[in-house]
């Protein structure tokens, strides 16, 4: 940096870099907070708390109620995902303690767990392809090939299932569509991509 000397036609005496230094720094320092502490704050929050509880009133300083914020109220079909999802999560839960088992040579612990999991949703062809898999893997393990078979003809029966589902057939045909739409970039493309 350049350092600016006293001189008669010069009236600054100091680098220039600390006065623009200084000029930038007075702006981030005006509200940060520093006061004395008999000095008032100079912004309060519009809700006053109750110091001997903690807890914070709904009575703004107005002496008005401030109306109640209550969450939106949900319509049946998103209560019915919500549940879905719920019981989706609880069962991928309980899958994944039951492959941790399994790992852990625990194969008696983890076949309770998928064989329970597979009755209490025994309706679920989805639920019920994923313990099949589950029980072939455990059966596999245990070197039992008759109940290893078993389990696996069960899972093909139950994606014989899962495909007959509504709620994966509109899955099924946006990915037919998305396969189409692909194949039809690709052709269109030429050797620009892919191949």
């Amino acid at each position: 940096m350049k350092q600016l000397s006293i001189s008669p036609g010069n009236s600054r005496p100091f680098p220039l870099w600390i006065g623009v230094l200084s000029f930038s720094l007075i702006p981030l320092f005006s509200g940060c907070g520093f006061r004395s502490a008999d000095q008032p704050a100079a912004i309060s929050s519009p809700l006053s708390t109750n110091h001997e509880t903690g807890s914070k009133l709904t009575t703004p300083k107005s002496g008005r109620r401030s109306p109640e914020i209550s969450p939106p109220v949900k319509t049946p079909k998103e209560k019915q995902f919500e549940t879905a999802r719920k019981k989706e999560i609880e069962i991928t839960g309980q899958l994944e303690q039951a492959d941790k088992m399994m790992k852990g040579a625990n194969l008696e612990g983890a076949l309770r767990v998928v064989q329970r999991l597979d009755q209490e949703n025994s309706s679920d062809p989805y639920v019920k392809m994923r313990t099949s898999y589950m029980q072939a893997m455990i059966f596999n393990r245990m070197k039992d090939a008759t109940r290893c078979k078993e389990a696996m003809n069960q899972l093909l029966k139950s994606m014989e299932a899962l495909q007959n589902d509504p709620r994966f057939q509109e899955s099924f045909i946006d990915g037919q569509a998305n396969q189409e739409m692909i194949k039809m970039s690709l052709e269109k493309a030429g050797k620009k991509y892919g191949n």
